[in-house]
């Protein structure tokens, strides 16, 4: 008599976001924690989709507005959230308009990205589109997110 034994998926663990009412998610070893806004200091001849910087617990960390860097309307309220990233060893707030859930899917539940949509976010920056709960959800690699020069100008501490 033969076993036959049913591979098991690996599973990702993600956290969903949303931006301008669409699903979003990130892996959720690239997330630090998750803060509600504070103020800012804005940063002169910044990038529009720059907010500022914040004091973390004495660690100055700069903040990008991903409502602004896709191009969607960006309006602040009780849901607004920041994520604290780690971005190629940069430490990064995204500002997002509201932080969902932490969920499991498995590999085979991504398709990948119709080339469409890729081609209109910065460098590549999404890995897939992922079914969940009847939902879909745009998934982000977030290394590709901003480029080399852009971490450039957001390193300024890298020690959280």
């Amino acid at each position: 008599m033969k076993i036959s034994r049913k591979k098991k998926e690996k599973e990702l663990k993600i956290v969903i976001f949303k931006l301008s009412n669409v699903s979003y998610a990130i892996g959720i070893n690239s997330v630090r924690e998750v803060i509600k806004p504070v103020e800012f200091v804005t940063l002169p001849n910044s990038p529009g989709y720059i907010a500022g910087v914040i004091n973390l617990r004495g660690h100055i960390i700069c903040c990008i507005d991903l409502r602004k860097k896709f191009n969607f309307s960006a309006e602040d309220n009780e849901k607004t959230r920041i994520m604290i990233v780690r971005i190629k060893g940069t430490a990064v707030g995204m500002i997002v308009d509201e932080v969902k859930e932490v969920v499991s899917i498995v590999k085979s539940d991504i398709d990948i990205t119709p080339s469409i949509i890729d081609q209109h976010l910065p460098g590549h920056s999404l890995v897939g589109i992922a079914k969940y709960d009847n939902r879909l959800i745009i998934l982000v690699n977030i290394n590709n997110l901003l480029s080399i020069d852009e971490l450039k100008t957001l390193k300024i501490t890298n020690t959280i």
